[in-house]
């Protein structure tokens, strides 16, 4: 829906502390699964998006590897300022192979290292490492939800994001949010979950 591989497979993985929370997959849930697939599976038949859906994934895969080539970029760029960076202002100046010039990392991690080395990069590993030590006390709790948000942002911003700190925006609040949600003891009290 997003136009966008990125955060369509981070909410895929982000399901998994709640399919934790109910292990029991049933007859019904499998056959209420194939019904959906064949349901989807005829309405791109029908409206002839088929299409549209394999010239789409042509096109993400011609773009998987302009981002690999913005990330080897990016990693020769690090290697200049490994520890302590390029800084907070920095941004990139290349242009990919289709001749289109590039100023984001389009990952968050590797714009960490870009602008704060791997002293940032250590920083920002330990604030996430806490956060996923948190989100297994909320899993015990059954607080899935906290969790699955959380999940949600680290991958999501494994192939997006640069700007996070600065520029309040939508992906400001995707990381901020759930990093401050799972920041916060669990118990009975603080519970989000659906």
């Amino acid at each position: 829906m997003t136009q966008s591989r990125g955060p369509l497979l981070s909410f895929v993985v982000s399901l998994l502390p709640l399919l934790l929370m109910k292990p029991a997959i049933r007859k019904q849930h499998i056959v209420i699964f194939l019904i959906f697939i064949i349901m989807l599976a005829s309405f791109i038949v029908m409206m002839n998006f088929e299409y549209i859906l394999f010239n789409r994934f042509e096109t993400a895969y011609q773009q998987s590897f302009i981002r690999v080539g913005i990330w080897a970029h990016t990693l020769d760029m690090v290697q200049i300022h490994p520890f302590f960076g390029w800084g907070f202002n920095k941004e990139l100046h290349f242009v990919n192979s289709l001749n289109a010039p590039v100023k984001t990392t389009h990952s968050l991690y590797l714009s960490t290292l870009l602008k704060g080395g791997i002293a940032g990069l250590f920083l920002l590993g330990g604030v996430l490492s806490y956060g996923l030590y948190m989100a297994k006390k909320h899993l015990a709790y059954r607080q899935g939800f906290e969790a699955a948000l959380f999940l949600f942002m680290i991958f999501f911003f494994t192939t997006q994001g640069m700007f996070i700190i600065s520029n309040p925006g939508v992906t400001w609040y995707l990381f901020w949010f759930p990093l401050a949600v799972i920041l916060s003891p669990p118990g009975k009290q603080t519970t989000l979950s659906v």
